[in-house]
């Protein structure tokens, strides 16, 4: 079975990154279940979010969509490993991607930054923004945001 980090890279290139670049092909591996107004609600997601959640063995990962910018996030022991995994998969399928920042997170205290910017076809620009957690975090969690644009020519 998949590891989150593994489910999350691919989510982040093959969905995300791939839905801006309008290149998005096939059927994601794990068939998501969609979560209702009440479990989004659980989640502290606002009203009318359009939320997924892929099992995996004994956690899952979660996929919201909202307008352009897609926020796909796990919990767990697997989050550590999950920056090199989304780096790694995302240098693979985008060469040029260019790592813009890596800072404290603003939000959280034992969380950090790093924004890539991928360059896409068509005048189209993916932000890449994937908060980890630093060695003294004491629930690891992993948070990748992708962000369509369009760059003016």
């Amino acid at each position: 079975m998949a590891k989150p980090s593994e489910v999350v890279a691919q989510l982040v290139v093959e969905a995300a990154i791939a839905g801006i670049a309008g290149t998005v092909r096939g059927k994601f591996p794990i068939a998501p279940v969609i979560l209702n107004a009440q479990q989004c609600g659980e989640l502290g997601l606002p009203p009318g979010s359009n939320t997924m959640f892929y099992p995996l063995d004994k956690s899952g990962v979660f996929y919201d969509v909202d307008e352009a910018r897609s926020t796909i996030w796990y919990t767990g022991a697997d989050a550590p490993k999950a920056l090199t995994t989304v780096e790694n998969a995302v240098r693979r399928a985008y060469p040029n991607a260019k790592q813009a920042k890596d800072e404290d997170d603003p939000r959280e205290a034992d969380m950090r930054v790093r924004t890539y910017d991928v360059k896409l076809p068509q005048g189209r620009l993916a932000i890449v923004q994937l908060s980890y957690p630093t060695q003294q975090s004491r629930a690891p969690k992993f948070v990748a945001q992708v962000t369509g644009m369009v760059i003016k020519q």
